[in-house]
């Protein structure tokens, strides 16, 4: 199901759709926790989430969608909307 869900998306909006697209399909076929929230996740630094989904979400710039990653917790498919600069 995530690639027909992939497809669908890159068809209609290639590798970047809007916020409000990405959250109504995420709303309808997410099974994270995040689905009652369109997919979203909110800001989170290096660390925080798993390998291949932190590498990617990381090395995806603002405003893009990273393709279909596979992780120990699934299927993700993940919109960078921003970053911030983390100062320590």
């Amino acid at each position: 199901q995530i690639e027909e869900i992939y497809n669908k998306i890159t068809s209609e909006h290639g590798m970047n759709p809007s916020p409000s697209e990405f959250g109504k399909l995420a709303s309808e076929f997410s099974e994270c926790p995040s689905k009652k929230r369109g997919g979203e996740l909110g800001y989170f630094t290096r660390g925080q989430m798993v390998g291949d989904f932190e590498t990617a979400a990381f090395s995806t710039p603002p405003g893009q969608m990273t393709g279909i990653i596979k992780t120990k917790h699934g299927y993700h498919i993940i919109l960078v909307e921003d970053r911030k600069i983390s100062i320590k």
